[in-house]
């Protein structure tokens, strides 16, 4: 078991924060069909039906 302090917690909310803009840049090549198609790629991997 572990417990996260405060400073953590505060650490995470950031690191969450800036996930939008890294993932902005990370895909600005791709166009918003693409990155729809990605996202809908990934997924089935995370989620593969039975």
């Amino acid at each position: 078991m572990f417990s996260v302090t405060d400073s953590g917690r505060e650490l995470l909310a950031r690191a969450e924060g800036a996930v939008p803009a890294f993932l902005d840049g990370t895909f600005q090549a791709l166009t918003p069909a693409e990155r729809t198609q990605l996202s809908a790629l990934l997924g089935k991997l995370l989620h593969p039906r039975s």
